[in-house]
């Protein structure tokens, strides 16, 4: 029970940080038969017990990337593998490493990396479902240090 609260605590507040603001804003891509929903944002927006449940670093460089990819059709989540990496402008690039979040009925994905103030972040992020449907999700997005 107390992981399911947990779950439901994190969900809620992925939730609410969509809608505190354009650098928070959930954005959405069609991919093929999926809806792929995305956010990145500053991690110090989660509290330090979520964080931490999550073995995420709260700091004003980390920042945290949400997808959830749902099946168009009937909107149900889709267990996906997810690989990719985020450019910043200076050309590094930093490998994101996932990290499954299930909760039954909702799959989340979630990776932190390193950012600057004001930086826009280029993110390619190669997405499957295991039986040979593939496709890449890209975006670009600026973050700001809190």
């Amino acid at each position: 029970m107390q992981q399911l609260s947990r779950y439901l605590t994190f969900t809620l507040l992925l939730a609410a940080s969509t809608f505190s603001g354009a650098s928070l804003a959930e954005q959405k891509q069609q991919l093929g038969g999926w809806d792929v929903h995305y956010n990145a944002f500053n991690s110090t927006f989660l509290t330090a017990e979520i964080a931490s449940t999550y073995d995420i670093q709260r700091s004003e460089k980390t920042g945290l990337i949400n997808i959830a990819v749902l099946n168009s059709a009937d909107q149900q989540a889709v267990a996906a593998n997810l690989k990719g990496h985020v450019i910043n402008p200076r050309g590094g690039v930093q490998t994101l490493d996932f990290q499954k979040i299930d909760e039954g009925k909702s799959i989340y994905y979630i990776a932190d990396f390193l950012f600057g103030d004001e930086e826009l972040m280029r993110f390619k992020i190669d997405i499957s479902d295991g039986a040979g449907k593939s496709h890449r999700l890209e975006f670009e997005q600026q973050l700001y240090q809190e």
